[in-house]
């Protein structure tokens, strides 16, 4: 049965992806008022592919374990066990990690320099709004299991 007041989601006042979305939305209303670019160079292709493809690559590594384990995506369910292996113990965050960096790779790829101020705000908005309730659910839940973990993977890398 499903139990409203054990899901994250639920709670959340908008959900992850959206923050992201809406990220974009006001970098690229930035760079249609204030065009500020990033200086090119070698770097600047290749910046772009690795974000855009390990933001990807991220991700999906991250939705597969978790349909793997019979995890709703998006959840919108109480979690059915605490992640600790593959994606998850190097962040606790894989999928946020990997909207990172495709947002940053797409900032890149369009040349646009807002992306590294823009993606500073949406993260914090996302911790202050999201990863806090996440991670207050996870702790009430895993209790001391999800402290042992906190100590050995962190938040983002």
């Amino acid at each position: 049965m499903y139990d409203e007041d054990q899901s994250v989601s639920v709670r959340a006042i908008i959900h992850p992806p959206v923050f992201f979305i809406a990220g974009f939305a006001v970098l690229l209303l930035l760079d249609w008022a204030w065009p500020w670019r990033i200086t090119r160079g070698e770097w600047y292709q290749t910046a772009a592919i690795v974000c855009l493809g390990s933001g990807l690559l991220l991700i999906g590594a991250a939705f597969y374990q978790l349909r793997k384990a019979g995890e709703h995506i998006p959840s919108w369910h109480p979690t059915i066990a605490l992640r600790a292996h593959g994606v998850y113990r190097y962040t606790r965050n894989p999928i946020y990690v990997g909207l990172s960096a495709t947002f940053l790779g797409c900032g890149i790829a369009l040349n646009i320099a807002w992306v590294i101020p823009v993606l500073a705000i949406v993260l914090l908005a996302l911790q202050e709004t999201v990863i806090r309730q996440e991670e207050a659910y996870l702790r009430r839940k895993y209790g001391e299991e999800y402290d042992e973990y906190l100590k050995h993977v962190r938040r983002w890398f």
